[in-house]
């Protein structure tokens, strides 16, 4: 590994062009190179994190390629896609086990929802959670 091949990979991963599973299986290849040739401060911004979703590491690891894009210098048009499957994902998510299981126990426990309902929501490392 070298930094032209981890300059492809990171222009790869910034622009769109990885899937959650050809990143994660590429860093599990390459982890010990990496963290060789990236300071410490980079290694970890890189480092697809372990989280429920499917979309949330590669999403994060984008965000630490284009810091590190950027602080060479390379040239690159970041695409939206990680996020935007990251915010579906959450969206179907919240809908099925946090929106419709408060509106399922309320009918349960005989009072059925009408009108307005706040989820308050907080987004965590193991995905969202109701405050």
């Amino acid at each position: 590994m070298n930094k032209e091949s981890l300059t492809a990979k990171l222009l790869d991963l910034v622009e769109g062009r990885e899937t959650p599973e050809t990143w994660q299986n590429w860093w599990d290849e390459h982890e010990t190179e990496l963290e060789a040739l990236l300071s410490r401060g980079e290694f970890l911004k890189l480092k697809p994190c372990r989280h429920g979703f499917q979309w949330v590491p590669v999403f994060g690891s984008q965000k630490g390629a284009i810091a590190i894009l950027e602080k060479s210098g390379t040239a690159f048009e970041a695409s939206n896609l990680y996020q935007e499957r990251y915010l579906a994902e959450l969206d179907a998510f919240c809908k099925e086990h946090i929106y419709q299981a408060t509106v399922d126990a309320m009918a349960a426990e005989g009072r059925p929802f009408k009108g307005v309902i706040f989820f308050g929501l907080m987004l965590t490392e193991k995905g969202p959670r109701v405050l």
